[in-house]
């Protein structure tokens, strides 16, 4: 009878810890990042629309993106919705919330650019 006991309450604390599933407020990954020219040369440069999607259903601020070569654009980055902030970092929206599956978007002029999520803090209770 003991044997059996323990095996449930083995069973039972497995099943607990395994089952915990994926919380609402993990987003992995957080953002998407899409962009496509728009057919323009800006100083013999082609010219992209980036979109930063925010996946998650919570808030996200102080998102970061990686940028690498943003600062040879020949187009002028608009600073309140992306602004380099560090060695191939960017920050965006000003460091403002980026509000549950909204979206930015800017344009640059240069050669295609590798945008990736860095970093960001989600902000799950504010409605």
């Amino acid at each position: 009878m003991g044997n059996v006991f323990i095996d449930v309450l083995c069973v039972l604390l497995f099943l607990v810890v395994s089952s915990r599933g994926v919380s609402v407020h993990e987003c992995n990954p957080f953002l998407s990042i899409t962009q496509e020219l728009t057919g323009f040369q800006i100083h013999g440069q082609p010219e992209w629309n980036v979109t930063v999607t925010n996946l998650c259903a919570c808030f996200q601020q102080q998102v970061q993106i990686t940028c690498p070569g943003i600062g040879n654009s020949t187009l002028a980055l608009d600073a309140k919705i992306i602004a380099q902030s560090g060695n191939d970092i960017c920050t965006l929206n000003g460091s403002l919330f980026i509000q549950p599956h909204s979206s930015v978007s800017f344009k640059y002029a240069w050669q295609e650019i590798n945008f990736q999520p860095f970093d960001s803090s989600e902000a799950c209770s504010i409605h």
